[in-house]
């Protein structure tokens, strides 16, 4: 492989935790799988992610994007 093709190789090793933890205890069911079912994907998309989750995803992948782009610059 070229060095380009093994830089595009996942590496995986163990980071620090979390500072955010959604406990399954916390998640509301008010809905029946009848009324979801009728949903469309992107409506239950946006029933499943609130904004403070996606905000969260988009901070943590930043974060990682800095990190491992060492592009300080990523938006």
């Amino acid at each position: 492989l070229s060095g380009k093709e093994r830089r595009a190789l996942p590496r995986w090793k163990k980071t620090e935790d979390l500072d955010t933890i959604f406990p399954v205890e916390q998640l509301q069911r008010n809905e029946n799988l009848q009324q979801i079912a009728s949903l469309t994907p992107l409506e239950v998309w946006f029933r499943v992610f609130t904004d403070e989750m996606i905000d969260h995803i988009t901070f943590q992948s930043n974060l990682y994007a800095h990190r491992e782009c060492n592009n300080r610059a990523f938006t």
